[in-house]
């Protein structure tokens, strides 16, 4: 039997493209269904891992919903700051994972900036949103060859919704040099894993790693 062990690593806050799904669109009720998580992979960076890939579980017992059930606002561009971002809120019944998929309906607020998105669901243009999250623990897989290792959250939570100007980027790079990091469990068969970085050896630069990696 393989010998498995855990160790910590440091992540910032994840974010990923949501699919505005403009057929749902309820103008009446001013709703319309996202799909705000399909569990792709991409590629993120971690100053203790170095690059990787990112796959989000979609089983629903790794995925903490109770921000959803407490009724979870949709943002003007992740700006937590104010209640005058809230640009409406996520209808808690609405919350389901299945096939692959997570689902949500959100209700648009009557602030101007709702009433914007409003008129774009009405002219056709789906707007674009992008989901915060935060990982809890990983379960870690080593690439073959030239690939990158693939993190699978296996305890992760949706922290907020956001319509943005442009799609999440799903490359390796957190948003904001800035950004809050958190400590991850990372799950690891000791029979694969290569080396970690330590205190006393701080990882590759992101610009350095990325002119090194190949693959």
């Amino acid at each position: 039997m393989a010998k498995r062990s855990s160790e910590m690593i440091r992540v910032s806050r994840g974010y990923g493209d949501v699919e505005v799904r403009a057929d749902t669109f309820d103008e009446e009720a001013r709703t319309v269904e996202i799909v705000w998580a399909a569990g792709a992979k991409v590629k993120r960076y971690s100053w203790d891992e170095g690059y990787y890939m990112e796959e989000l579980s979609m089983d629903p017992k790794h995925i903490r919903l109770d921000r959803f059930r407490a009724g979870m606002s949709l943002l003007d561009s992740h700006d937590a700051w104010s209640m005058d971002n809230r640009l409406g809120t996520v209808l808690p019944n609405s919350v389901r994972v299945e096939n692959g998929k997570a689902y949500a309906t959100v209700k648009l607020s009557r602030k101007a900036r709702a009433e914007e998105l409003l008129q774009d669901l009405r002219d056709g243009h789906p707007f674009p949103v992008s989901v915060g999250y935060r990982t809890h623990a990983y379960e870690k897989k080593e690439g073959d060859g030239n690939q990158l290792p693939t993190l699978r959250a296996i305890d992760w939570e949706p922290l907020e919704l956001s319509a943005v100007p442009v799609p999440a980027d799903a490359g390796a790079h957190s948003r904001s040099d800035k950004d809050e990091i958190f400590e991850v469990t990372v799950r690891r068969d000791d029979s694969n894993a290569g080396p970690s970085a330590t205190s006393m050896e701080k990882p590759m630069n992101k610009r350095d790693a990325a002119k090194k990696f190949s693959g």
